[in-house]
């Protein structure tokens, strides 16, 4: 769904949302974040993202970004679960917020993308 947002694809991204035909009980944390980055965007119109889904899009983004953060939630059962690679996961959020909070293209602007992370 990330990569769909990503892609610019939102149509598609919503369509897996509505489609889910498993549970997430691990990953709910997550996929509700999914969908609440989703309908902020949905409702944007192509325009600029609310504050408070800025907001929300920077908690989630400064908690994965933590350089503490060595790996994904392995043995949580309370719905934060995520599995991956926590770079991948990093550098899809860098380019989300590049995307749809700062408004600036992806294309030409990698470092700044990749900067953020770090900040």
């Amino acid at each position: 769904m990330r990569l769909c947002l990503l892609a610019g694809r939102v149509d598609k991204a919503q369509f897996l949302l509505k489609n889910i035909r498993r549970k997430f009980k691990h990953t709910y944390v997550h996929q509700q974040w999914l969908q609440a980055l989703y309908n902020a965007i949905d409702a944007a119109d192509e325009g600029s993202l609310s504050d408070e889904a800025i907001e929300e899009f920077q908690t989630f983004f400064d908690n994965v970004r933590n350089p503490e953060l060595r790996g994904m939630p392995g043995d949580n059962i309370d719905g934060t679960n995520l599995f991956g690679n926590i770079n991948v996961l990093r550098l899809e959020l860098a380019a989300l917020r590049q995307h749809y909070i700062l408004r600036q293209p992806l294309a030409g602007n990698w470092r700044q993308v990749l900067a953020s992370i770090s900040e």
